[in-house]
């Protein structure tokens, strides 16, 4: 059984305790302290450089944009940009990102290079007009040995590269931007559909393929949706260094904040929960991020011991205080919450 999840849990816990986390979490602060006005506070970079998906990087992008006069929104002309020293720490940050996606990228050296950088949640990005490296690592290399050994051995790479065997001699090689637009499309394919439902053709090949051997087209589908599961799992991988670096701790499900399961289901594809929960005032759920569920059902003696994928988050006032609906997709050791496409 792979260890990965495991691996990237002791990752966070050091990288927590750095002093780069440190100075990192002491510059956001003073950032959000020291704002003289909501409506133009630096503290708008945490938000609209989307960096629950893009992290340092994304802030570094917008923070490009403002310093080049590339913005035109009168509005958001006016936050001021980064000083040096933050912009220091920011690239510093993203040093730590692009070391852990580079490891796990080296593992992956059965794939063709573009498949590979294909994979960075950065690429679909534009490019800044400077690099976004530092030649001082806050982090050595060797730190994150045990986190890409453990990616290299788990299931689900093992089925890309099962899968990118059977297929490789199907098509010509593929360019970088046209395995970027087939992500992307698969990305919209599953998003025309929601979090509720799956698309026709995953669940065609989920279901032929324990019975029947699949055809050429099948399997280059086949390949291709497992390709980009696996860039989700390298998306929460990253999600979840970049949560440790800021001081986020990972949030819980537990018989302290639970009022009610309000579902569960399972699909072909993937099982997923809807909880109704008391706001006690526990880590907050973030969009895109992971959440552990830690809790019994002791009337049909049943433990959940399970970590999940958040993927809608709504919040409730009332007289007693705030309720929060978290609906979460179940993700396997591999970090996929597509797991069960390949049973």
């Amino acid at each position: 059984m792979t260890e990965f999840r495991n691996e990237l849990f002791k990752l966070a816990k050091y990288l927590e305790k750095t002093e780069l986390s440190k100075n990192i979490i002491d510059m956001r602060k003073n950032i959000n302290e020291t704002s003289e006005t909501p409506f133009f506070s630096k503290s708008l970079f945490f938000t609209l450089g989307k960096e629950e998906r893009f992290h340092f990087y994304g802030t570094l992008l917008l923070n490009n944009d403002l310093e080049s006069g590339k913005i035109e929104d009168g509005i958001l002309k006016k936050i001021q940009s980064l000083t040096e020293e933050e912009k220091e720490l920011y690239i510093r940050g993203n040093q730590v990102m692009l070391d852990v996606f580079n490891e796990l990228r080296t593992k992956l050296d059965f794939l063709p290079l573009a498949y590979q950088l294909a994979l960075n949640p950065y690429s679909k990005l534009k490019q800044l007009d400077f690099e976004p490296t530092t030649e001082h690592r806050e982090i050595e290399l060797i730190e994150y040995d045990k986190l890409s050994t453990s990616f290299r051995s788990m299931k689900l790479v093992e089925n890309v590269k099962k899968k990118y065997i059977q297929i490789k001699d199907y098509f010509k090689e593929l360019t970088f931007q046209e395995i970027m637009e087939l992500l992307l499309s698969i990305e919209h394919e599953f998003g025309q559909f929601g979090f509720d439902n799956n698309p026709d053709t995953p669940q065609k090949i989920s279901r032929k393929k324990t019975n029947t051997p699949l055809n050429k087209e099948e399997k280059i589908q086949d390949f291709f949706y497992s390709f980009y599961f696996l860039s989700i799992s390298i998306e929460l991988t990253l999600n979840t260094v970049f949560s440790s670096l800021i001081g986020k701790d990972l949030p819980l499900i537990n018989e302290d904040n639970i009022i009610k399961i309000d579902s569960e289901v399972s699909d072909m594809l993937k099982k997923r929960a809807t909880y109704l929960l008391i706001d006690n005032g526990s880590p907050s759920y973030r969009i895109r991020n992971l959440v552990l569920m830690d809790y019994e059902i002791k009337k049909i003696d049943k433990k959940v011991h399970e970590f999940g994928y958040v993927y809608g988050i709504t919040v409730k006032s009332g007289e007693n205080g705030d309720t929060i609906k978290c609906s979460v997709l179940m993700v396997d050791e591999c970090l996929n919450p597509y797991f069960l496409f390949d049973k």
